[in-house]
């Protein structure tokens, strides 16, 4: 019975760690989503966001040549700048993008 009840919880061990492993697949497809439908608006909403802007965004959700998101240390590396000023440009630029949006929802 011992045996019979250690198999079990065995069996259910490895069940649940396949049920967390496809959950941390479907979230993280998720987070995928979530970065490329941010990237469309921003390219879509190129007549209210200044090339700087644009740039950055593409960076940070990685639409751009690289294929991959890059963090704030690594824009301002590139750029130049420092994180603190790049957290400021990406935040405008999706206040920008907040505010299209809203106008156009009108």
């Amino acid at each position: 019975m011992l045996q019979e009840n250690i198999k079990y919880l065995k069996y259910a061990i490895e069940l649940k760690k396949s049920e967390l492993a496809n959950l941390k697949k479907g979230i993280k497809e998720l987070e995928l989503e979530i970065d490329k439908t941010i990237a469309n608006y921003a390219s879509l909403t190129g007549c209210v966001l200044t090339f700087k802007q644009k740039d950055f965004l593409s960076l940070r959700f990685g639409v751009d040549s690289r294929g991959g998101k890059v963090t704030y240390k690594e824009i301002g590396q590139l750029k130049n700048i420092t994180v603190e000023r790049v957290r400021q440009i990406i935040k405008k630029a999706m206040d920008n993008i907040e505010i299209f949006l809203i106008k156009t929802d009108d």
